[in-house]
């Protein structure tokens, strides 16, 4: 998450977005009264539909939805957008319920809100998107030759992929004449008006239908890992190229992802690629070993709880976001917040936000600042009150973290074993933090931290959280993190906690 609002163009589509919820306000309340206005009603309703505008405004702010170029959005992007609403007017009609209990706002117009300022959020982008679309630059010379036929193995993102790539960069010379899908589900389907002709091992039969309505297909491109193919689809692939008829192009190659191979080393890859991937660390844990696949109840739950206490604790810390925020503004100036990419559950990365507490790294003369002389004194008392923590709420939301799991690491930091650490989602605490935290060697926390992966439950995780709040409150969780002035980043010794002893498993 990033708060850097130095491209102007960011401001403006933040203001478009804040006067979209603003104005959905206003019309879910005229849509509520058949649009019989009352101007006393109206101006009561003002200060709800300020405060779910700005709610929502914090929303756009922590799911980052102004950073989006609407020409390009997506569905993950819109996603963050009904997140990013749901989000602040929930926040909002909370803390507007405790202070008048809504009144004169009728029970049913934030319903209304809500899904009129997500259409008007989106209805916009997807505008954009199809204008800009429409406006793109089309190629009007004339082209004379004859387009390049290809047939496209496999069902999946990367086809869709290659399909938007064909449109966008070669429309007229390559023509895509059929997908090749072996599930007959989805045979006589069509995708980007590109239909699934059949399986590929009747490639033989179809090649010969596209050559009797004049289609010569001369190349072949596979979307798909080999593995993913039967060996019958497999065998008939190889055969043909072997036979010199067309050329089998792997478009995963051609995106750099895997050295190009001989067909025969191709179609054996597919066993290999799985062992590198298991000896990565990041695939084939054994579940045994883990304990924890077969737990669904616990996993589940523990999510459910996990979104709860997060949005109930920033609702409860709105108030305590906004002054970190200001503090951390007037104290070391912008950006207010640091982030770091971080791997998290199986690896996947995540950004792990937190407000900063640190000036400079360098004086004007290039000087290295020691860090214990950066730290300001609004910082040391954000810190010791864990407010520079609360960023990594949003984090526990929307699913990236836990409130109990190890601490998120560096890829250089993880250990040789990661795919069993990283089998759980990253906490915000966890039983290394509590068990002596920066006191321990890199050794000890990993064996802490292996320690509760493989006794995890409910009983640990509310041990774990009431010693923690015992350690803050006494005073003995001290904050080792650090940020930077100019690149935002999070010290790669991050363990927050620490505690002198190391208690007994």
């Amino acid at each position: 998450m990033s708060l850097n609002f130095s491209n102007e163009r960011k401001w403006r589509f933040f203001a478009i977005d804040f006067a979209l919820v603003l104005f959905s306000a206003f019309g879910a309340y005229f849509i509520r009264q058949n649009f019989n206005i009352s101007e006393m009603w109206l101006v009561d309703f003002i200060p709800y539909a300020l405060a779910t505008a700005t709610g929502s405004a914090l929303g756009f702010l922590v799911f980052g939805t102004h950073r989006s170029v609407w020409r390009f959005v997506s569905f993950s992007e819109i996603l963050q957008v009904v997140k990013a609403v749901t989000l602040g007017l929930s926040i909002a009609l909370i803390l507007v319920f405790t202070i008048n209990r809504l009144d004169h706002v009728a029970r049913s117009v934030p319903l209304i809100h809500w899904g009129l300022a997500i259409a008007l959020l989106v209805g916009a982008r997807l505008i954009i998107r199809y204008q800009r679309n429409g406006e793109a630059s089309n190629d009007d010379q004339t082209h004379m030759e004859q387009p390049e036929y290809v047939l496209v193995v496999g069902l999946n993102r990367i086809t869709e992929l290659y399909l938007r790539c064909v449109s966008d960069l070669a429309r007229k010379r390559i023509s895509v004449a059929g997908i090749l899908v072996e599930d007959p589900a989805v045979h006589g389907r069509v995708i980007k008006s590109c239909e699934v002709l059949g399986s590929p091992v009747n490639i033989l039969e179809i090649l010969g239908k596209c050559n009797i309505h004049g289609i010569a297909v001369k190349k072949i491109v596979i979307t798909t890992q080999l593995s993913n193919l039967s060996p019958t689809a497999r065998e008939a692939l190889v055969k043909l190229e072997r036979s010199g008829i067309v050329e089998l192009d792997f478009f995963e190659t051609r995106l750099g992802f895997s050295p190009f191979l001989p067909t025969e080393q191709r179609v054996g890859s597919a066993s290999e690629a799985a062992n590198e991937q298991t000896n990565s660390g990041l695939a084939g844990v054994n579940d045994n070993e883990i304990g924890l696949r077969n737990r669904t109840v616990y996993r589940t739950a523990k999510r459910l709880l996990d979104m709860t206490g997060a949005l109930a604790a920033l609702i409860v810390l709105t108030p305590a976001f906004l002054i970190a925020a200001g503090i951390a503004a007037f104290d070391v100036g912008w950006p207010v917040m640091f982030w770091q990419v971080r791997p998290g559950l199986h690896g996947r990365p995540f950004r792990i936000s937190k407000f900063r507490t640190m000036g400079p790294g360098h004086k004007s003369n290039g000087v290295r600042i020691p860090d214990d002389q950066r730290v300001s004194r609004f910082g040391t008392l954000l810190r010791r009150l864990r407010f520079d923590e609360i960023p990594q709420l949003v984090n526990i939301l929307v699913g990236d973290m836990s409130f109990v799991g190890p601490r998120p690491l560096l890829p250089v930091d993880q250990p040789t074993n990661r795919a069993l650490r990283l089998s759980v989602r990253p906490g915000l605490t966890g039983w290394a933090q509590i068990n002596g935290g920066k006191d321990l060697s890199i050794a000890q926390k990993t064996e802490l931290d292996l320690w509760y992966v493989r006794n995890a439950s409910f009983a640990l995780d509310i041990k774990i959280l009431l010693l923690t709040a015992y350690f803050l409150v006494s005073g003995n969780i001290a904050n080792e993190e650090s940020d930077a002035s100019t690149e935002p980043q999070i010290s790669p010794d991050d363990e927050v906690f620490e505690k002198p002893k190391v208690l007994t498993k």
